[in-house]
């Protein structure tokens, strides 16, 4: 399926070696993966940059620019902190609670896949606390991956 759209490109995110595209859609801030864009058409036009948005990705730690985000808690084994810190894995997170078996981050995502990628590479040492659903999607996806031969 082929969709022709009209954005102005605002900033290039490179995230684990891929590369994303920030940009204006309609007023709304998002981010298009560069290796899935098609039949690109570059114009000549131009745009007045909007400020807030500019200020939106200036602020914005996330992986992924959205005008929708949603808190996610996550529970992380202290066996990986010291590695999970220095890598900074979740670059808007914040410690909300510490013992000595693990520690519950806050964090902010725009899209589920940006968060059930990161988790998936850190299982055993990491689960979902909240919201359900996202954990409830990771059980089935991981629950899928078991029942292939």
């Amino acid at each position: 399926m082929s969709l022709n759209i009209k954005i102005e490109p605002y900033k290039l995110i490179n995230t684990n070696g891929i590369w994303y595209l920030s940009a204006n859609d309609n007023e709304k801030l998002k981010t298009y993966s560069f290796s899935k864009i098609k039949n690109l058409k570059i114009t000549n036009e131009t745009f007045k940059q909007n400020p807030t948005l500019l200020k939106q990705i200036e602020k914005d730690e996330m992986n992924w620019v959205s005008n929708e985000v949603k808190e996610v808690k996550l529970q992380v084994n202290n066996s990986a902190k010291d590695y999970f810190l220095r890598k900074k894995v979740l670059l808007n997170m914040e410690i909300i609670e510490e013992n000595e078996e693990y520690f519950v981050v806050s964090t902010k995502i725009a899209f589920d896949d940006e968060i059930l990628n990161i988790v998936k590479y850190w299982i055993p040492y990491i689960k979902i606390i909240s919201p359900f659903e996202l954990k409830d999607k990771l059980h089935k996806v991981l629950e899928n991956y078991l029942k292939i031969d």
